[in-house]
């Protein structure tokens, strides 16, 4: 809702790291360190690069192809592309690209990139029938997103209470830090004078 009236909690700062606390380094900061200053680490260029992204996101249709071709590079060999696919291999070449195969670009993929929490795979029995449940570990989950700059626009720090009108008489309950769990434990009263705020630690892998 575009009009909602938003009360953003008003004491100390939600979300702030604790003063003193050993924060370590996150994945993102880790990997960083370990691939280099270049931004398409661990792939060569920004081709190499958009074409493992076109690869792994869109798939051999005509449309990706045209994707592919619109990428700069490519489009001096798109002729030689669509004749005959064992000119892939020129493709490689003239682009030079890291990976010559898919099962090449999912080496890069899954060894070399920073990874998420891995799936478990647990085995229950219910009414009889035996089922696999499959599923991440919750603290890994936590830590993986908020220690990946790119969702940090994306991430609520704080407690918020929304409201259809500004007089402030009809609340509206939608995500977890909408309700009144969130709000009721940011702030504890140690006393009448003093109240200790909530703090996020940032999480590190």
């Amino acid at each position: 809702m575009s009009d909602l009236v938003i009360e953003c909690f008003p004491h100390g700062s939600p979300g702030a790291p604790i003063a003193g606390a050993h924060q370590g380094s996150t994945t993102y900061e880790s990997t960083q360190a370990m691939l280099g200053d270049s931004i398409w680490a661990p792939f060569h260029s920004q081709c190499d690069w958009e074409v493992a992204r076109w690869a792994k996101m869109r798939g051999p249709t005509s449309s990706a192809v045209t994707d592919l071709l619109a990428i700069k590079e490519v489009c001096s060999l798109h002729i030689l592309f669509i004749i005959s696919l064992t000119y892939w291999w020129k493709v490689v070449e003239k682009l030079g690209l890291s990976y010559k195969t898919a099962n090449e670009l999912n080496e890069i993929i899954d060894k070399e990139l920073p990874g998420r929490p891995a799936f478990r795979c647990r085995e229950l029995v219910i009414g009889g029938e035996q089922l696999e449940f499959h599923y991440r570990e919750a603290i890994p989950c936590i830590r993986a997103l908020y220690g990946d700059p790119e969702f940090a626009d994306h991430l609520v720090f704080a407690p918020e209470r929304h409201y259809t009108d500004r007089e402030k008489t009809c609340r509206v309950y939608s995500e977890m830090h909408t309700g009144d769990w969130w709000w009721s434990v940011q702030v504890r009263k140690g006393s009448l004078e003093s109240f200790t705020y909530l703090q996020v630690i940032p999480v590190v892998t």
